[in-house]
Formats: C-alpha cells, sequence, structure tokens
C-alpha cells in the first residue's frame, strides 16, 4: 500500500491546483512548525522544569518581537514608495470622497491614470469601475483623502497596529484565560505565524480591524450591543453579512434590531458625507457589475465560488459568475447545514458561531487569501477545547498545524482546503457537541413507582 502514497500525494496536489516551489513548502513549514512548538509548551508548560519553561517563554516572546520588527520595517517600507494594491485604492477613494466628487463614477479617477501609471488589471478592476464597497464603507475611507498618500499610509498603519494588539488581547482572553503571560506570548506568535497576518501587512488591507469586530460580537453576543459590532464588521467586510445568520436562528431579535439601528445611522452619516448624488449613485451603477471576470477567478481569491470557475475552465462573458448552478446548489447546502447545526447546538452556542464564521469565508464571492486571519476564532476555539478533540492535545495540534501550513503555502486552492477542513471540523465537533448533550439528557435515570 505504501507504494501508492507518492501517486495519492501527487494526486491530492494536482486536485488542490497547486504549482509547489521551495519558496512556499519552506514557508509553509516555518509556520507549522511556529505553531506546533509554541502550542505544546503551552499545554505542557506546567510540567516542563522552569528553566525550560522560562526558556520556552522567552522564545516565544523573541519570535513576537522579532515579527514587530519585521513589520515594522514593511511598514516603513510602504509608508515612504506605497505598493500598488491595496491601499493605494483607499486612498484614492478618499480623496474623489474629500473634494466632493462621485466615488462610484470612473470619470473621477482618470488624473491618477497618469500620476501611478498603473498596470491593466488595476486599471480594468480599479480606474475602469470605480469603488466598489457601499456607501458606509467610505466612511473608513474618507479621512485617507485629508492628506497625501505617504501621510494616510502612516495614519492607517498606526491604526492596524492598534486593532491588531486589541485582536491579541482579545484572543488572550476570550480563549486563553487564565494563562497570564503564556497566553498573551501565544496569541501574539499565532498570530504571527499565519500567512494571511503578512498578507494583510504588506496590503494594507482591513482583516485586523474586521477581526477586532468579530471579536468583541463574540464576546458580547448574548447582549444587544452586539449588533453594533456586527454593523461595524459588515462596514469593513461584507462577508460579516452572513454572520446575520447566527442571531437570526437564534431569534435574538435584539441584537439584530441594534445590528439595523447601527447600519441605518451608518447610512445616514455617508449620505451627509457623500451627497445624495452619490449615494445613489451605487444602486443605480452597480459597480460591482462592471468588474471584469478575472477578479472572480484570479488565484488570490479563495472563495467557493473561485474554485469553481477556476475547475470548470469555462470563459465568462455576458454571463454572471453568481449563475454558476453548482456554485447556488452547493452554496444553499452549507447554509442549510449550518443553519440546522445552529439550530442544534443551541446550548454550546461557541461551535455553532465558529461554523457561520467558516461558512461566511466560503460563500463570499470575495473572498481573498488574507481574509484567513479571521480563521484565528475558530483554530482558537478548537484549542481551547482541545480535550474534546480526537487525541487530546496531540490531534489539536496537527490539525492546526496542517491548517497554518495549507495557508502558508498559499499555491492554488491550497487555502480554500483550509478554510473547508476548518468548517469541517468545527461542524463535526459541534454535531457531536449536541449529540453529548442529547445523550446526557436522555440518560437520566427515571424514578420507579413502588405503588
Amino acid at each position: 500500500m505504501y507504494w501508492q502514497l507518492p501517486a495519492m500525494s501527487g494526486y491530492v496536489v494536482r486536485l488542490l491546483g497547486m504549482d509547489l516551489s521551495r519558496q512556499s513548502v519552506a514557508r509553509a513549514c516555518l509556520s507549522a512548525v511556529l505553531v506546533i512548538g509554541s502550542l505544546l509548551s503551552f499545554h505542557f508548560r506546567k510540567r516542563l522544569p522552569r528553566g525550560v519553561r522560562s526558556a520556552c517563554l522567552a522564545l516565544i516572546f523573541a519570535t513576537v518581537a522579532v515579527s514587530g520588527v519585521l513589520s515594522f520595517r514593511i511598514m516603513r517600507s510602504h509608508v515612504q514608495n506605497p505598493p500598488q494594491w491595496d491601499f493605494r485604492v483607499f486612498w484614492m477613494y478618499g480623496k474623489v470622497i474629500s473634494r466632493h466628487g462621485n466615488v462610484y463614477q470612473p470619470a473621477e479617477y482618470q488624473e491618477f491614470q497618469t500620476v501611478f501609471h498603473p498596470d491593466t488589471q488595476f486599471t480594468q478592476a480599479v480606474l475602469q469601475v470605480g469603488a466598489t464597497y457601499p456607501p458606509h464603507s467610505m466612511l473608513l475611507f474618507w479621512p485617507l483623502g485629508f492628506g497625501d498618500i505617504h501621510t494616510a499610509y502612516l495614519f492607517w498603519y498606526a491604526l492596524q497596529i492598534a486593532t491588531l494588539i486589541l485582536s491579541i488581547e482579545l484572543l488572550h482572553r476570550l480563549f486563553l484565560s487564565g494563562s497570564g503571560m503564556w497566553g498573551v506570548g501565544l496569541a501574539a506568535i499565532l498570530v504571527f505565524s499565519l500567512r494571511g497576518t503578512w498578507s494583510t501587512i504588506n496590503f494594507g488591507q482591513t482583516n485586523f480591524l474586521v477581526l477586532l469586530f468579530l471579536l468583541l460580537y463574540w464576546r458580547d453576543r448574548k447582549i444587544p450591543r452586539a449588533g453594533v459590532w456586527l454593523a461595524l464588521g459588515i462596514l469593513v467586510k461584507l462577508y460579516v453579512v452572513f454572520v446575520l445568520l447566527y442571531p437570526l436562528l437564534r431569534r435574538q431579535w435584539s441584537v439584530l434590531a441594534y445590528t439595523l439601528g447601527s447600519s441605518l445611522l451608518l447610512a445616514v452619516t455617508s449620505l451627509a458625507v457623500l451627497g445624495p448624488t452619490t449615494f445613489v449613485s451605487y444602486f443605480t451603477l452597480d459597480p460591482a457589475s462592471h468588474l471584469p471576470n478575472w477578479v472572480y477567478m484570479e488565484r488570490i481569491n479563495q472563495s467557493l465560488l473561485a474554485l469553481i470557475l477556476r475547475s470548470s475552465n469555462t470563459e465568462l462573458r455576458s454571463v454572471s459568475p453568481f449563475s454558476q448552478p453548482l456554485f447556488l446548489i452547493l452554496a444553499s447546502l452549507l447554509i442549510s447545514v449550518t443553519g440546522w447545526l445552529v439550530y442544534r447546538v443551541r446550548r454550546d452556542s461557541d461551535w455553532g458561531l465558529a461554523s457561520v464564521l467558516a461558512m461566511a469565508l466560503l460563500l463570499y464571492p470575495g473572498t481573498l487569501a488574507h481574509y484567513t486571519v479571521a480563521l484565528l476564532i475558530p483554530l482558537l476555539l478548537i484549542w481551547k477545547d482541545r480535550e474534546k478533540i480526537p487525541y487530546g492535545a496531540w490531534g489539536s495540534v496537527s490539525l492546526i498545524a496542517f491548517i497554518y501550513g495549507l495557508i502558508g503555502l498559499s499555491q492554488g486552492n491550497s487555502t480554500f482546503a483550509a478554510i473547508l477542513i476548518t468548517w469541517l471540523v468545527v461542524a463535526k465537533l459541534g454535531f457531536d457537541s449536541g449529540s453529548a448533550r442529547k445523550v446526557n439528557f436522555s440518560s437520566i435515570p427515571r424514578m420507579e413507582s413502588t405503588a
């Protein structure tokens, strides 16, 4: 049987569409090794000799410090010489808004053609389309337009650093509470071991901010103000809309009311900032419909739709990518299974919400590889409940390291596979949790009548 392993491995590589290089394999292995070392040292810290324990903790924080220094170097380089993607797009949105232009009109961006000399893809997806974010999201980019691109990038990175630090602290409090500095160190090294973290820094993306709002929602999900965090999360990334499935199925009407109220308030504010003409233009022009089809098929897109489009090798011209029958069927199936799971494990809500988060990344058509920062929530939930996982800590470490490795490869559909595996594992654990509770309630001995 063992002679078949190379052939099976080759089949898996082809299935995932990976063209492996030494650099990607080395990156994936480094990510997995950091995860394995940090998780195992955390788990066995109380059994380690005092000197070894101190050395492990020092090594974890040293790794975090080195990662911080490298991050600052990337940020300083990008502030001095901003790359083409993605912050430059955000800054252009802010610049158009600050001069009271219509951010949804492609004509407003023609001056940037001569300033930046962009490549063909940037021209097709940005300059010839206009802004694709809804009006309330423009409130996030509006302040960037009041300064030059270098000052704006410095401000933007300062915001990202603050949200990253707050996210690390919330990860510690929600999933590693009671572990002191060990928990802080583990949360930090898990963040910096993730490929999506470095891509977020490189692109100047907003994933740390949406992670912060998702963590705040996770913390407050049983009280009405959780709806505020959902509304802010939707403002940053539209895939957070899928998270509304959770309070809807759990009949948390007050949370939904706060979400709706906060969204309306943001919409009214954006109407005042953008003006009625620009606000309405988003709905009349529908800029997202003018995006070139390669946006939904490019390798960095790791959504279910992108996987289907790449696998089918079909040329999309006048046909909408969202009309793919296989995508509609699988999307409906994912929503149905996840919704049923949320209802089934209503007493153990962590697994249900974690499955919704993973489902959101799978279904959102614009899920890029660096959106995997949001997977930190379900992965740390798996680690928190590692005793419920088959083989306990060892099984959890192996699973989390494998997912980190797939994300680190960042080749073909490996990131999609990581998201899908996370959803499958969380769904299975949620199902088992619901079954266990059901058995426990039914196994209560009945009182026999002696009459």
